[in-house]
């Protein structure tokens, strides 16, 4: 392995306009999950690049784990270079249990303008299960957001707060207004909350909540 280029050789040669040298291969052991066995990749990939064909080799969603190297978890930026791996090591993929997200929260008001419409009432992090339905999660933190009122019942759509999805990389004023912004239907209501929101690094949820009868 002393032959592997390192990251400033290869930088040097594409100023000078020349041709990297190879990356030579090497054979990691993926000791978890089970059963073991070898993965080839080359020490000029990420962490993140191995992590999501690890992923999709043991069938688990994108961005659902961790890369566990010696009982250290790896950064996604890291080169595998940077990481002190070597041939023959053995790495480990590690479930996440939680996702941590943004959340806005919006209740819907009436009256005359300008006092009628959605208003953005808070902005919090929120910790959801790994594997639980994204809904299910959702509709409890629902209940504690929401007005009391003599009768709400989260199985009307007329009571249940709507749900969005979108990419939070981009600052804009009303998130409910921007383009982009998917709405969560029952199917995906359903899924687990690494299957809606795994694959979508820098994705936010926003919750809009209807208006009660005091509104």
């Amino acid at each position: 392995m002393g032959n592997c280029p390192s990251t400033k050789e290869l930088q040097k040669n594409e100023l000078k306009g020349e041709q990297p040298p190879p990356v030579f291969p090497l054979g990691l052991y993926l000791v978890e999950p089970l059963p073991k066995r070898r993965i080839d990749v080359s020490l000029s990939e990420t962490v993140l690049e191995v992590r999501r064909r690890v992923e999709e080799l043991v069938g688990w969603g994108e961005d659902s784990s961790r890369l566990v190297f010696s009982g250290d978890l790896l950064k996604d930026t890291q080169r595998l270079e940077e990481t002190g791996i070597a041939e023959e090591a053995e790495i480990r993929l590690a479930r996440k249990e939680k996702l941590v997200l943004r959340m806005h929260v919006y209740q819907a008001r009436g009256g005359a303008p300008p006092y009628r419409g959605s208003f953005l009432v808070s902005t919090e992090t929120v910790e959801l299960a790994a594997n639980i339905p994204i809904g299910e999660q959702l509709d409890q933190l629902a209940t504690s957001k929401m007005r009391p009122r003599s009768t709400v019942d989260l199985a009307d759509q007329a009571d249940r707060p709507m749900l969005y999805l979108f990419d939070g990389s981009v600052e804009v004023e009303d998130r409910l207004m921007r383009a982009g912004c998917t709405v969560l239907d029952e199917a995906q209501r359903g899924l687990t909350a690494v299957e809606v929101v795994g694959g979508r690094p820098g994705y936010e949820l926003v919750m809009s909540i209807p208006m009660s009868g005091s509104d």
